[in-house]
């Protein structure tokens, strides 16, 4: 193929865990970088960044094929993202580039301006809907919903990251992009190892150990699943260990939900941690379990099934088949991530089942190879 300049928009850290902002970033960043080691080594390929400039690091940087911008934002839950897709929206108008790939639809709208004055291939990235975040208002969904219209119907191309992402994404905004295209996240299968330190350290009485990684934030559903273990009976909470690994406006708060049911000896809160850590946990963990209200494919996900963990879910959309892959729950309810984590305690050959089948379909499906391939097929 002929020499082409990408430039990808909406990471708010690259490389992801470089940066010192209280609330944690997520999906968009870890998949950012995923991509991008596998496009570096298309030589033909030059690879522009915008990101969010901390303290110490350099505006600007080359490292063979990737440039790195680092632009300033604004801190704070409501203007961190919206300052940094400003920022890097005014840097933009300063750069050369064919093809623009921003992720999220704040950064979707400025690269549709940006399209106003400069000619490109705009490639949008659904990365979630906006319009289903429960910790954002009533008035501030209603404004997404319209914004998200607006910018999906105006891309070049929309990628989903799964069939069951496009159908939620349909289902929920009432249209679908003519070009839309469903390219699977990459992952990285790990080489299992005995992490005797990791054990000790999160499961030192050899329990049953059932992990949720990801941002406390209320779309996470987080307090459905420390309700669920409220509801266990004592004899089956004796023989687990929650993991609850990761940070967020409302840790506190579910710290607290979880104390108030005496289930501190169960629910242990982790704190943020490097995605080293994240998939040490998971390679130690047995059960992993999403009961988020929504999301897009994240990545989370994925992982879990790379480090064989056997999952529970809930039925927003993931590429999970239910006693299949994993168990698909009902999401807000707690009484049926109960019932799942109860069948996986008292039936070890589904749970080895579950876990082997979702192992092979995330070897077979989901690589970064795959996933550029599909970019570059688009960017021709």
């Amino acid at each position: 193929m002929k020499k082409v300049k990408i430039l990808i928009l909406g990471s708010k850290e690259y490389p992801f865990g470089c940066g010192d902002d209280k609330i944690k970033s997520g999906g968009i960043e870890t998949y950012t970088e995923g991509l991008v080691d596998e496009l570096k080594k298309n030589k033909d390929i030059n690879i522009a960044i915008i990101t969010r400039k901390f303290q110490n690091q350099k505006s600007h940087q080359i490292n063979e094929n990737i440039e790195i911008w680092r632009v300033n934002w604004i801190r704070g839950f409501y203007f961190r993202n919206i300052s940094f897709n400003f920022s890097a929206f005014i840097k933009a108008f300063s750069l050369d580039f064919d093809v623009i790939l921003a992720q999220g639809p704040i950064a979707v709208f400025f690269s549709v301006i940006l399209s106003k004055f400069k000619k490109f291939k705009l490639i949008a990235r659904c990365a979630g809907i906006s319009t289903s975040q429960p910790q954002y208002s009533k008035v501030l969904r209603k404004i997404f919903f319209y914004l998200e219209k607006y910018v999906y119907e105006r891309a070049d191309a929309v990628v989903f990251g799964s069939a069951e992402e496009k159908t939620q994404f349909e289902k929920k905004l009432g249209f679908m992009p003519k070009n839309n295209k469903i390219i699977p996240s990459g992952v990285k299968i790990h080489i299992f190892v005995s992490d005797k330190k990791t054990i000790e350290k999160y499961n030192p009485k050899n329990k049953t150990l059932i992990c949720f990684v990801g941002r406390l934030l209320q779309v996470k559903g987080v307090k459905y699943l420390i309700q669920a273990v409220n509801m266990l009976d004592k004899k089956i909470q004796e023989k687990i260990k929650i993991l609850i690994v990761g940070d967020g406006t409302l840790r506190i708060e579910l710290e607290t939900l979880a104390k108030d049911n005496y289930l501190n000896d169960i629910i242990e809160f982790t704190g943020h941690k490097s995605k080293e850590e994240c998939n040490q946990i998971m390679q130690i963990s047995d059960i992993f379990i999403l009961p988020s209200i929504s999301e897009g494919l994240p990545l989370a996900v994925l992982e879990a099934m790379a480090n064989k963990c056997t999952l529970i879910v809930t039925d927003i959309g993931l590429p999970v088949k239910n006693k299949k892959d994993g168990l698909v729950v009902a999401p807000k309810n707690p009484e049926e991530i109960k019932n799942a984590i109860e069948l996986l305690m008292s039936n070890r050959e589904l749970r080895e089942e579950l876990s082997k089948n979702a192992f092979e379909k995330v070897k077979k499906e989901y690589t970064w190879k795959k996933a550029v391939e599909k970019y570059l097929k688009i960017v021709e």
